[in-house]
């Protein structure tokens, strides 16, 4: 992406698509005249950059299992793969689960997580034909299963991430004028609707 495009997606994205013009002004030197739009410059290019010289992304295996866990609920449960998309919408949140094997193949494999290793796993289960049961690690056919590993510097990132949202932003997308995801709440979803729709405007 040239300069020219990455300051037009800024200045569309920071404008609201024409909502608040007073957010794009410059002066004759060709300086944001507000403070935050400046520093939301600067922040853009920054992230520009990185990504530009980021590693291409890590091909995550196919996962054996899926979980799922209603907003209103602290527990997770284990379902086959073909329940996934039954679960999609706001009032769930899900996640792919891998073997041990997996993870070990990624992380021998990806350049950029060499240097991590396989963490503990978040539970033991048995494979039955419609899902997965939990059960004890001793128990005869148990199989340990994990979460897909981060990169360290994506895993500082996302450590970040929530940190602000959690203690500063909230979870509201205008906190950061940012539109809402369609038929979704919640920043993340609004992000993840950013991305894609820059995605494909590319």
């Amino acid at each position: 992406m040239n300069d020219e495009q990455m300051r037009k997606d800024f200045e569309e994205w920071m404008g609201d698509g024409g909502l608040s013009p007073r957010a794009r002004e410059r002066n004759s030197k060709g300086d944001y005249i507000l403070m935050q739009t400046a520093h939301a410059w600067e922040v853009w290019k920054a992230a520009h950059t990185h990504y530009a010289k980021s590693a291409a992304p890590v091909v995550l295996p196919e996962p054996v299992a899926a979980q799922i866990r209603h907003i209103k609920e602290e527990r997770w449960r284990t379902i086959a793969l073909v329940l996934y998309d039954l679960f999609a919408g706001d009032e769930y949140e899900r996640r792919y689960i891998y073997t041990e094997q997996q993870v070990r193949e990624l992380l021998a494999n990806a350049t950029c997580t060499k240097s991590q290793t396989v963490q503990e796993p978040f539970g033991y289960f048995k494979a039955e034909p419609f899902g997965w049961r939990d059960c004890a690690e001793t128990d005869e056919g148990a199989i340990a299963l994990y979460e897909a590993p981060q990169p360290q510097a994506d895993a500082l990132d996302a450590q970040r991430y929530r940190w602000l949202r959690d203690e500063w932003l909230g979870n509201e997308p205008e906190a950061i004028n940012m539109e809402r995801a369609k038929g979704q709440r919640g920043l993340d979803a609004a992000i993840d609707a950013a991305i894609a729709a820059a995605k494909e405007n590319k």
